[in-house]
């Protein structure tokens, strides 16, 4: 079994106010996030935003939390959208290499 032990946030995505993404905000928030000494980040869970975003959005999202995690803390990533067909693409979104 595994655990999850320590402090993993789950991670706010900031809009700026055409509604796009606000990647700047968003390194600036992973930053303080990290230097914090958190243990992991949750990033494109179900209780936020990311059931709203598009799938270039969540795709953009997931690749600015790795790259500021940078094999410092893993990464849960979550794939919030309706529907079988739909899920099984966003688990078609994985880079290779990428765990399960």
């Amino acid at each position: 079994m595994s655990t999850f032990p320590g402090i993993i946030p789950a991670v706010v995505v900031p809009f700026a106010p055409d509604e796009s993404i606000d990647v700047d905000a968003l390194k600036a928030n992973l930053a303080h996030l990290l230097d914090g000494g958190i243990h992991g980040l949750v990033v494109n869970g179900t209780m936020g935003e990311a059931g709203s975003l598009s799938s270039e959005e969540r795709a953009l999202v997931l690749e600015t939390v790795v790259a500021a995690a940078a094999g410092r803390v893993p990464v849960s990533a979550g794939g919030p959208v309706p529907g079988a067909a739909r899920r099984l693409g966003v688990r078609g979104e994985r880079r290779p290499g990428a765990e399960r």
